[in-house]
């Protein structure tokens, strides 16, 4: 599973700027989202309630739901501060 080369979050449109290692740099304008990617060792499925079932691939991801902040995702005000966030996290 490759990592998304854009997306769609706050209003705004990210685009991929840097990858550090395990860290990936998403920015939009100014403002910045740092990741750190994570490894699915091999595919799963969930069921949702409505019967239907959703896939996750093996391979690398990216969590952005609001619980991966702080834990495995950073904001950041700009390109300079994100770079801060990943040698602090590193």
């Amino acid at each position: 599973m490759a990592l998304p080369e854009s997306y769609k979050a706050h209003g705004q449109n990210y685009r991929f700027k840097e990858r550090i290692g395990k860290f990936i740099i998403y920015q939009s304008g100014v403002a910045c989202e740092v990741f750190k990617a994570q490894n699915r060792k091999k595919s799963s499925t969930r069921a949702l309630p409505n019967g239907k079932t959703i896939t996750y691939p093996a391979g690398e991801y990216i969590s952005r739901g609001d619980s991966a902040f702080g834990s495995t995702a950073w904001a950041a005000r700009n390109l300079d501060h994100a770079l801060d966030i990943v040698k602090r996290k590193s």
